[in-house]
């Protein structure tokens, strides 16, 4: 039982209860791809001190860290598996925009004219000044988003080839680290 918003917070917010147990989802969805990216940084630059490594734990930008993702997928990671992860990073970028809208659109100020778009406009409808808050997504539409992103971290663990390590290995802890030694190029002793 989710306690009532009405008796535990002052200034009335316009989701319900389920909608912001849906935001919660989406948000703690999106920090496990977070996540796993900085898993799989540290694991194909275990040094710490390296450069590169160096350069993704100080960025802060999520579209910046992607971007360095990417260039270690290509740089470090044999194919097919390489193009199918450069996928799922662009599923990933597909979804932040959705992400943002929940998390961080409450500040923008722009028109929502269509309950049925999921393109990155404001979640309020602050045209107005004299309504009460329009809340312009649903909980069909946040979990939308939510089951989006569990796909991603899904195709992740599969792509790295985690799911299928781990099958192989049940009494044995498989870290993202493990899997990635599998699909991960082995450099040419001539070079």
């Amino acid at each position: 039982m989710l306690p009532s918003r009405r008796k535990e917070l002052r200034f009335q917010l316009p989701p319900s209860n389920n909608e912001l147990w849906a935001i919660g989802v989406v948000a703690v969805q999106w920090t496990h791809i977070e996540m796993y990216m900085l898993g799989f940084v540290h694991a194909l630059i275990p040094d710490s001190s390296a450069p590169e490594r160096q350069v993704f734990d100080t960025t802060r930008a999520f579209d910046q860290r992607i971007d360095q993702w990417e260039v270690l997928i290509r740089r470090d990671i044999a194919e097919p598996h390489a193009s199918n992860l450069l996928a799922v990073t662009q599923r990933i970028k597909n979804a932040q925009q959705m992400r943002d809208r929940i998390m961080h659109s409450t500040w923008s100020g722009k028109l929502t004219p269509d309950n049925e778009d999921l393109q990155a406009r404001g979640v309020f409808n602050w045209s107005k000044p004299h309504a009460r808050f329009e809340w312009n997504l649903d909980f069909g539409k946040l979990m939308y988003v939510a089951r989006t992103l569990d796909a991603i971290l899904i195709d992740i663990l599969e792509k790295t080839g985690w799911t299928q390590l781990s099958a192989t290995r049940p009494n044995q802890f498989t870290t993202l680290g493990d899997a990635l030694q599998r699909i991960r190029r082995i450099p040419n002793p001539s070079s």
